[in-house]
């Protein structure tokens, strides 16, 4: 539930009321007067917003273990299942959120003889009006948020997994025990298809107090719900100003004279990046005539962001090993003392995630010196 939300339209009606909003809200709306705006009117123009938001999982599992047979140094065992899971995810948000301004500005003219009710209101163009009549402003009827939508997705997925632990060593010198496990799972998504992962871990106890463990495993992620279905929305990130106390930056609009893409200082256009941005900057919309005095104040950019169901999974492959001491002491403070040191090893592969503004740009422009040396338009970044 979101409280004190204001209304555009709302406010737009007071503003266009030629008796002063008096026949919406007692009280009405003084332009001009330094006056609080009365609890009626507080009213008119608040909105509460109420989303709903459910997310429902079914899950079923079916698994089975026992020993196979045994070795000299244990009993073999094996795990073995099989499971399916769906989710579904729904988010309604309130139609305040997402409805368009439905009241227009009204622009007082000639037209108008200040007598309530006169037609300056219209919005159409008279003789006595400019010619493209009032103007229209368009956005979500709330102010302050960017408009939200509606979102529901589902995945299913059926998987099939096994584990297998084998006792390969026991009680010889500096091998108290030696086991090794393997496991592999296979999972059908109704989103990405067919994939599969698979671990290889030991687990060696040197003497009773010292232990050793490890393995490799290959693992897979598939995009969320989210990722996948999110719809498109406009938003306005911040990509910071070009220039600060410390010099020109690489932030801001890199086409801008004072930011680091072009200047070393000030607006001096000697940055060695300069001529090929400057030509980008002409490829993508800035003029011939404007490019080497192109400034941007704006420390905000319009944006949009939502979900690709073209993803696919992204993929890990990890390694780590490890010492557990657990020594054996006489002493009740130090009895249950145990501690362990762990290294992990992770590389990612085809690694799902959103690209920030500024981080398209950076890339585009170059600031790195090697994602787009030739200052090509047709950059992925770009």
């Amino acid at each position: 539930i979101q409280t004190g939300n204001v209304s555009r339209s709302a406010v737009q009606s007071l503003l266009n009321a030629t008796d002063g909003g008096a026949s919406l809200c007692a009280g009405g709306f003084n332009w001009f007067g330094d006056v609080p705006l009365s609890a009626a009117c507080q009213t008119y123009i608040g909105r509460t917003a109420k989303n709903l938001v459910t997310v429902e999982q079914s899950n079923v599992e079916i698994s089975g273990q026992g020993g196979l047979f045994d070795l000299p140094a244990g009993q073999v065992r094996a795990a073995v299942g099989v499971s399916y899971r769906e989710d579904n995810y729904r988010r309604i948000p309130d139609g305040s959120l997402t409805g368009a301004i439905t009241v227009q500005p009204c622009i007082a003219s000639a037209a108008f003889n200040g007598t309530a009710g006169s037609g300056a209101c219209a919005g159409s163009a008279t003789s006595a009006t400019a010619a493209t009549g009032n103007p229209t402003i368009s956005g979500n009827d709330i102010a302050g948020f960017n408009p939200s939508a509606f979102l529901a997705g589902a995945i299913d997925v059926s998987e099939y997994f096994g584990e297998v632990l084998i006792p390969v060593v026991k009680d010889v010198p500096f091998v108290k025990e030696f086991n090794v496990t393997l496991g592999g799972r296979v999972g059908d998504y109704s989103t990405v298809g067919n994939v599969s992962t698979y671990k290889v871990d030991f687990d060696w106890t040197v003497v009773d107090s010292i232990r050793l463990r490890g393995g490799y495993q290959s693992a897979v992620r598939a995009p969320s719900i989210g990722e996948l279905f999110a719809p498109v929305l406009l938003g306005f990130p911040n990509i910071g100003a070009p220039f600060n106390s410390s010099g020109p930056q690489y932030s801001g609009d890199p086409c801008d004279v004072r930011s680091k893409y072009r200047s070393t200082s000030g607006s001096n256009l000697a940055a060695a990046s300069n001529a090929g941005v400057a030509g980008l900057c002409v490829a993508q919309g800035v003029s011939n005539a404007a490019v080497n005095t192109y400034t941007y104040t704006n420390q905000q950019v319009s944006a949009l962001s939502g979900g690709n169901t073209a993803l696919t999974e992204e993929s890990a492959k990890t390694y780590s090993i490890g010492l557990v001491w657990q020594p054996k002491f006489d002493n009740p403070w130090l009895e249950n003392l145990s501690a362990s040191i762990d290294y992990y090893h992770m590389e990612l592969q085809d690694v799902i995630g959103t690209v920030s503004p500024n981080d398209a740009l950076q890339q585009c422009y170059n600031a790195n010196g090697v994602s787009n040396p030739t200052y090509s338009a047709s950059n992925p970044f770009c």
